[in-house]
């Protein structure tokens, strides 16, 4: 598989629940969304956070790339759609440490409830329009 670079996502502000996402998940889901990291590469994808405020403003962390330190903040003013990703984990299956950290294993034996998430969001002059496309797909 062809790894790359990709800038990280955020939200503090609610979104809807993605299509295909079991009904007895949903609570389970909104609890989690605000701690769940997701990725786009449709930016610049050079590990910079971007943040969805709780009044629909993107903002633009700029980070350092070897100790994550912020260095600049900034709120963006795009305009069209990006697409983020992230994987939400239903269960603790797969969950290890790994040098203090816990990590999960996705692979070929993975016999826990996962599932895809992705969301299409439209800016219009660099505030959120429109939520397209919530999807969330089992793994």
């Amino acid at each position: 598989m062809l790894m790359g670079m990709f800038d990280e996502f955020s939200t503090m502000k609610e979104l809807p629940l993605p299509v295909g996402l079991p009904e007895e998940r949903h609570t389970q889901f909104i609890r989690e969304i605000p701690t769940l990291g997701f990725q786009t590469k449709d930016f610049d994808c050079v590990l910079d956070r971007y943040v969805l405020t709780e009044d629909g403003a993107l903002l633009r962390k700029s980070c350092s790339w070897d100790t994550r330190e912020v260095l600049s903040e900034e709120y963006v003013e795009f305009h069209g759609r990006f697409e983020v990703h992230t994987i939400f984990f239903a269960d603790d299956a797969g969950l290890q440490e790994s040098n203090g950290v816990a990590v999960r294993l996705l692979g070929p034996d993975f016999q826990g409830e996962a599932y895809a998430v992705s969301y299409v969001l439209k800016f219009t002059n660099g505030r959120l329009e429109a939520v397209e496309q919530p999807l969330a797909t089992r793994l």
